[in-house]
């Protein structure tokens, strides 16, 4: 018997009062997500909804983050996994602000190049990649101009 008044077919999950919500995350990124922000170490509540319905991407992730805006570090990582999330700034119960997240022209000291010859693997250096193509995404290191696909990007973040 459903005696809170939600429809028995929707899932509550409470407001939060201040802190981060993101949304429109491909179906089934929220996982690596909460991984590269190391969500398991927070202090506040944290819900992970994966594979909720939505009108326009089908299954989408939503994340909420209670206690905490994220650092624009955090915002580039999501961006390059999960490219047309929504960021969400939460005070006092309200969105306060919304950003599109779209992957960035060039990143710096987010990822780890995974050439093993790479100056960065051996000397103290600040890593510099520049997206060379969105879709599909690939990116290439400033240093030893070697290219990488999406497909092992999420092993190369730090």
């Amino acid at each position: 018997m459903n005696t809170d008044n939600t429809p028995k077919d929707k899932l509550a999950i409470t407001k939060i009062m201040f802190g981060t919500v993101i949304d429109h995350i491909p179906n089934k990124m929220s996982f690596k997500i909460s991984s590269i922000l190391n969500l398991q170490n927070s202090n506040g509540a944290i819900a992970v909804i994966a594979s909720t319905k939505s009108r326009n991407m089908g299954k989408k992730d939503i994340i909420k983050i209670e206690g905490r805006h994220l650092n624009s570090s955090e915002l580039d990582k999501i961006a390059l996994l999960a490219p047309g999330a929504t960021i969400n700034i939460i005070d006092d119960s309200k969105v306060i602000s919304k950003t599109l997240l779209s992957t960035p022209a060039q990143v710096s000291g987010i990822l780890k190049c995974f050439n093993p010859n790479c100056i960065t693997n051996h000397e103290k250096t600040t890593t510099k990649f520049k997206t060379v193509s969105r879709t599909p995404l690939k990116i290439r290191c400033f240093y030893c101009e070697r290219t990488f696909d999406e497909d092992i990007l999420e092993r190369m973040i730090k």
